[in-house]
């Protein structure tokens, strides 16, 4: 894979690694301590450094994005993935580095942004995607639900997909809702529901068809 896709993968960890770039472009107007967590409220509760906020996260997340790209490398069912699934997976580090970064430094520079309602968006988002490529997604052991029902049966691998593509969908257009509401409990919630849900219909389904 890393033949195949090594532009892909280039360009990826070059995203990944943006927001230090934005980072030394503004170091002069931000300030020595910097959010970089917020609670449920969507108020920042913690604070680092500067020089923590602009380089060690994105290197955190190039990490992340690295150790992805490795387990799907050494998938020997990698092939199965898919094109589309597989070109997802490998943007979702990404653009979630840009997102923190950006959220991170607006609001560093006095821009109070709503954290909950621009993660409940990016959230909601990545649940439709996901759920939209879910049933394209064919057996292997790196994306997608990977719990022993599904690995053991590809009946019950596509079945349980399909289901998770609805789930997923029916979830992210939930927490989009939910997310302009100030409920970041409740989307939360959803998200949890939205996953979790097709692992308990994988093992129903071969409860069903055990025989």
């Amino acid at each position: 894979m890393f033949k195949q896709h090594k532009l892909l993968i280039i360009i990826t960890s070059i995203i990944t690694l943006l927001p230090i770039v934005v980072g030394l472009a503004m170091w002069n107007i931000l300030p020595d301590k910097i959010a970089t967590h917020f609670n449920a409220d969507g108020v920042a509760d913690g604070f680092s450094s500067k020089e923590f906020a602009v380089f060690t996260l994105p290197l955190i997340m190039l990490g992340l994005h690295i150790i992805a790209v490795a387990g799907i490398s050494y998938d020997p069912k990698r092939r199965a993935i898919g094109r589309k699934p597989l070109t997802l997976a490998m943007w979702i580090v990404p653009i979630t580095s840009l997102f923190c970064g950006t959220l991170i430094y607006t609001y560093a520079l006095g821009l109070k942004l709503s954290v909950n309602i621009v993660v409940g968006i990016l959230l909601g988002l990545l649940l439709i995607l996901l759920g939209n490529y879910m049933p394209k997604c064919s057996q292997n052991y790196t994306v997608g639900i990977r719990v022993p029902w599904t690995l053991d049966d590809e009946n019950n691998w596509n079945a349980t997909h399909r289901f998770a593509g609805w789930t997923m969908i029916v979830g992210g257009v939930a927490i989009l809702v939910l997310s302009f509401l100030g409920l970041f409990w409740l989307y939360i919630a959803v998200t949890l529901l939205s996953t979790l849900l097709p692992v308990l219909y994988s093992f129903i389904y071969y409860i069903r068809h055990k025989q």
